[in-house]
């Protein structure tokens, strides 16, 4: 999964599949009579375009909480206006949501792509948990989900990355952690009953989180801020050049300041995936211990590949 994502096989700097990916700021939905997408404190959302008929393009929603983060890659040159940089120093003693970044985020979103995780997995990967604790339950419960669950990924990589940055291991999460709060597939979830959309609806914890971060970014992003800047058409996909897949940032939507923003964010996602794959050989001890707490150890081949083995 993770060298599929990272396209290990290439130049590791990311799946061909991403060109086919769009990303978008928040916008008013067809389906909800004009209503926001990011409506209920979700940090990003992955589907297909409401413009798109044939359904051939993916889109990710970024949400206001998304912009919140920082990257692991982050440093004191790196920061950005209002957004903390993420450090050990923030992540206390524990497996938790301060281990999040905006790469984990978009490395769980990545997940949910079929074009990318469909020729391993032959099914799309949804949202059965979230949060660190959670998914480690889901592993002891039903651990044949894991692999179909995308936080199980995204929070693996995590503490995997943390605990090689920091150079020590972390406790087990507790129950109570407030997990972030991310949706698959937003077209899916209005068609069909799905896991995705009950566990999201039904844990008032999370949504009080969700919204209690979405409320500290109104100052900074107001939700009514959603406008069409013609001028992008004009400008690079980015203002700083990048020559390796990347998604689309939508012109109509994605703001000029964010864009740098988003690029960081997907850099560290692809920074998560390549920590795995180098951590799977150079401390297998560390890797394994994590491991076994996220997935079932008989699905190692099909996180890494059989190069690793």
């Amino acid at each position: 999964m993770f060298k599929a994502i990272l396209d290990a096989d290439g130049e590791g700097k990311g799946s061909p599949e991403f060109r086919n990916i769009d990303i978008v700021d928040n916008y008013p939905s067809i389906y909800k009579d004009k209503d926001l997408m990011c409506d209920g404190g979700e940090v990003a959302m992955t589907g297909t375009k409401q413009d798109d008929p044939g359904q051939h393009r993916v889109q990710i929603i970024l949400c206001p909480p998304f912009f919140i983060y920082g990257t692991i890659q982050g440093g004191p040159n790196r920061e950005w206006p209002g957004i903390p940089t993420a450090k050990c120093s923030n992540i206390a003693y524990r497996a938790s949501h301060k281990m999040d970044t905006l790469g984990s985020f978009l490395l769980h979103e990545y997940t949910h792509v079929d074009e990318i995780v469909q020729p391993l997995l032959c099914e799309h990967v949804g949202d059965y948990e979230y949060g660190y604790y959670d998914t480690r339950e889901l592993a002891l419960t039903e651990p044949e989900l894991t692999k179909h669950n995308a936080d199980s990924y995204a929070s693996f990589a995590a503490e995997l990355t943390w605990s090689k940055v920091c150079n020590r291991d972390f406790e087990d999460p507790i129950e109570n952690d407030p997990p972030r709060k991310l949706i698959s597939d937003t077209k899916k979830t209005d068609n069909k009953e799905n896991s995705d959309t009950k566990k999201t609806d039904t844990k008032g914890s999370d949504t009080k989180q969700a919204d209690t971060q979405a409320a500290g970014t109104k100052q900074q992003r107001p939700r009514h801020e959603i406008r069409s800047v013609s001028s992008l058409n004009k400008r690079a996909p980015f203002s700083r050049p990048y020559k390796y897949p990347i998604p689309k940032v939508e012109e109509n939507y994605i703001h000029i300041e964010l864009r740098d923003q988003y690029l960081d964010a997907h850099i560290d996602a692809l920074h998560l995936c390549s920590v795995v794959i180098e951590q799977a050989t150079r401390d297998p001890n560390r890797f394994d211990k994590i491991f076994r707490e996220y997935f079932k150890p008989d699905d190692r081949e099909l996180v890494l590949g059989k190069h690793l083995l």
